[in-house]
């Protein structure tokens, strides 16, 4: 869709627009609590839809969006607006699981200069430089759990689930070991969500790294300088 976007406006020379995604989601159809009134167009589950919420951040700010805005905060009582209700929030307040996974990206993504797409089979991997700190999402399509190297940055890190539990991480001849969940693919093939993501969280910038190495082979640690101090504007 931003391909698309860059293509018309390129086509009637407009330069210097920024792009924004001004409504996304994956509702679920599995909430007991508020169900579908009807038939719902995708079975998806509200794992999947926090898996998305991190999962869509990462892909559209490393495809150049400059905004995502995920539609929407809250459902009414009885969401006449759409056959699922798509909230982070249910009509009662309380959060689903994808409300947690948006606190994540709004914790862990935040102030980000560049993001990077890499793919490696059905692994995908978004490194986010946000100058003094690096982090790297992670995540399979695939229906088996996968396993990766990812190349360090810094020695040790955090790792971080979309339920926002981190627990420290270190790494071993210049790479970290991932183990990433397997995509349910509730709504059959193909995996229009991959599996819950892990972020990978360290100390410095990437520096031009790419984060995954080939599986077997670890890379070696790549020394540069700490960046600069930098001023973020709120």
């Amino acid at each position: 869709m931003l391909a698309e976007a860059r293509a018309a406006l390129k086509k009637h020379g407009i330069a210097g627009k920024e792009l924004w995604i001004n409504e996304t989601n994956a509702p679920p159809s599995d909430d007991r609590q508020e169900p579908p009134w009807s038939k719902p167009r995708f079975r998806i589950t509200q794992a999947e839809q926090a898996a998305f919420v991190l999962q869509e951040f990462s892909l559209a700010f490393a495809a150049g969006a400059s905004r995502v805005e995920f539609y929407k905060l809250r459902n009414s009582a009885d969401h006449p607006e759409s056959i699922e209700p798509y909230g982070l929030l249910r009509a009662d307040d309380t959060p689903r699981p994808a409300m947690t996974a948006y606190r994540v990206a709004a914790t862990y993504l935040r102030d980000f200069r560049a993001a990077t797409l890499e793919r490696q089979g059905d692994v995908i991997a978004v490194t986010f430089d946000r100058g003094d700190r690096t982090t790297t999402v992670l995540w399979t399509n695939g229906r088996r759990p996968a396993r990766v190297a990812v190349r360090a940055v810094a020695p040790r890190a955090e790792l971080v689930d979309e339920r926002g539990q981190a627990r420290p991480v270190s790494a071993s001849g210049g790479v970290y070991t991932i183990d990433l969940p397997a995509a349910a693919c509730t709504n059959g093939a193909p995996c229009i969500i991959g599996g819950a993501p892990r972020l990978l969280v360290e100390a410095g910038a990437p520096a031009g790294r790419r984060a995954l190495a080939a599986p077997g082979r670890p890379a070696p640690v790549t020394k540069t300088a700490p960046p600069p101090p930098l001023l973020w504007q709120p």
